[in-house]
């Protein structure tokens, strides 16, 4: 990221190495997406998180979510 650099992929994933921690990129669980048309999260004043926060409510993040919990679950 422009804006937070320690956020950057390269970075992140060397920070958490330090602790022992394994960085997998998760492409699912990411990205800014549109605002749909019902959208339900009109409060959001940036778009951006407006759609983000549309995105969330999708199947396809619910799976990401679900994956990334049970990797969780199985790892040492």
């Amino acid at each position: 990221s422009r804006h937070n650099p320690q956020f950057g992929e390269a970075a992140l994933a060397a920070s958490v190495r330090a602790r022992k921690i394994t960085y997998r990129r998760m492409t699912a669980l990411g990205g800014l997406g549109p605002v749909r048309k019902d959208s339900i999260n009109g409060a959001w004043r940036n778009a951006s998180f407006q759609g983000y926060a549309d995105y969330m409510q999708t199947d396809e993040f619910a799976e990401a979510i679900d994956l990334l919990v049970e990797r969780g679950h199985n790892s040492d």
